[in-house]
């Protein structure tokens, strides 16, 4: 630790790699404990004092290292926003101190190897998600923007168009090296190139995410405690412009006359349940290639997300046939998620332990259920809820 005093980018580099590291055995069932964001903080903070925040290509110093301090900083860009948006904390880098422009292909210029450009596209493209992940973060889960949004639907609805727009802006400018290719029902062809999988991965827990804010209002929960000195309320537009996002499959938010919310509700719900359907067939059509190149360890986080978020609709489902064809999704992703621990323990113990053990310990125990939730649980009906038998929850529209 004595180099921490007098820092190099070396040091830099050695906290980057120590917070790739994934935990085996029994601590890859828990979440992580308050050190790894201690040390997500140190690292930020040896970015600073290199001044790795700010852009340096004007600076007199040597080509090599230019492209070096901005791979790293976008490295711990990614870090910071993925961690803190994953685990609900405060990012350390504020979006107004810094200015390093985004990363191209002449930062993973390294001695004339093409090989370099290829590789770093996967990272440009986590870069450039990681700053979608900073604005779902700040839009909708801020301290203040939780206590404003969580009561207020349409407000929420208002807030997922600009992200939305993001989203499918990021899907479109993928290069076709990139993207997956479905060759049929439940099952994709990933691209030679590695992280593709992990990547797409990536590009669908931030579609959960908006998903997750805008269904809070829908949610049978006492009221948050009042904003201190909220001065400034969003102005609220009572009109829904078209927010699809057709590049994944993914339904179009409601475009509706706010009189009628159930109807917005409805709609909402409906394509949050497909959302969630996406991620599971997504999944669970993963293979070992898929899984033989480099996942973030936060990753991890991220399945255990998905199972709070299925298991969210499950609690919240309006009706039988919601309830009933959300327990059906809970079942797949359960056997998608036990199928995939074989292998790759490491990634799946957190999601799957959370899973099993609410279900052992009973939903009632833990959440209020309704009646209709209370049958599908005892009786295990799914008639009224059957999962699609076409292509509805696929990727492709």
């Amino acid at each position: 630790m004595q180099e921490i005093h007098t820092p190099h980018l070396s040091v830099l580099q050695a906290y980057l790699l120590y917070l790739q590291r994934l935990p085996v055995g029994s601590q890859s069932a828990l979440a992580d404990s308050p050190f790894w964001w201690s040390c997500l903080g140190s690292t930020v903070g040896l970015a600073s004092s290199l001044g790795l925040h700010l852009e340096p290509r004007p600076w007199g110093i040597p080509a090599w290292e230019k492209r070096l301090r901005r791979r790293l900083w976008w490295a711990v860009y990614v870090e910071d926003k993925w961690r803190s948006l994953l685990i609900g904390r405060p990012p350390f880098v504020d979006r107004e101190e810094w200015d390093v422009q985004i990363l191209d292909e002449n930062d993973f210029v390294i001695d004339g190897q093409d090989e370099s450009l290829e590789n770093g596209a996967t990272f440009r493209s986590f870069t450039k998600l990681a700053i979608i992940a900073d604005d779902i973060h700040q839009t909708f889960y801020t301290l203040r923007a939780s206590q404003r949004m969580c009561e207020d639907f349409r407000i929420s609805i208002n807030a997922a168009r600009p992200i939305r727009e993001e989203l499918q802006a990021w899907y479109a400018s993928l290069p076709e090296s990139l993207r997956i290719k479905q060759k049929y029902q439940d099952d994709y062809q990933t691209p030679h190139i590695e992280g593709v999988s992990s990547l797409h991965f990536a590009y669908l827990i931030l579609e959960l995410f908006v998903y997750r804010a805008i269904l809070r209002p829908l949610a049978r929960s006492p009221p948050p405690p009042p904003i201190a000195d909220d001065k400034n309320p969003q102005d609220i537009s009572w009109l829904l412009e078209d927010l699809g996002y057709d590049g994944q499959g993914l339904d179009q938010l409601p475009v509706v006359d706010f009189s009628e919310l159930g109807d917005a509700a409805e709609a909402t719900l409906n394509a949050a349940e497909k959302c969630a359907g996406i991620i599971v067939n997504f999944v669970g059509a993963l293979t070992s290639a898929d899984f033989n190149t480099f996942w973030y360890p936060w990753t991890r986080i991220s399945f255990a997300t998905v199972s709070n978020f299925i298991l969210l609709l499950l609690i919240q489902a309006p009706t039988l046939q919601h309830a009933s064809r959300t327990k059906h999704l809970l079942d797949i992703w359960s056997q998608n998620l036990s199928s995939q621990y074989k292998n790759h323990e490491n990634l799946m113990s957190l999601g799957l332990v959370r899973l099993r053990t609410l279900m052992a310990d009973g939903l009632a125990r833990n959440f209020i259920v309704s009646p209709h939730l209370a049958e599908v649980l005892n009786t295990g009906t799914t008639g009224h809820g059957e999962m699609p038998t076409d292509n509805t929850w696929n990727m492709q529209p």
